[in-house]
């Protein structure tokens, strides 16, 4: 959820293993919320998760994160 501007995604394991990524409002296992910026500096590894705010399950947050491709 991106708090700056008009930004929601929500990604989902696809059947074939790999992200899907659709770009709606939908309740999951984690949220993770910030600027534009921060968000893609977190999925890029520049800064901690700690640095936005994520609801639900940090775990799953941090996993997410943690396969990303960008880094």
């Amino acid at each position: 959820h991106c708090t700056d501007v008009a930004g929601e995604w929500t990604v989902r394991e696809g059947d074939d293993g790999q992200p899907l990524v659709t770009r709606e409002h939908a309740k999951g296992d984690a949220a993770m919320r910030g600027t534009a910026s921060d968000l893609l500096l977190v999925l890029w590894r520049r800064i901690d998760l700690a640095s936005i705010d994520v609801v639900g399950d940090t775990e799953v947050a941090a996993r997410f994160v943690a396969r990303t491709a960008l880094a």
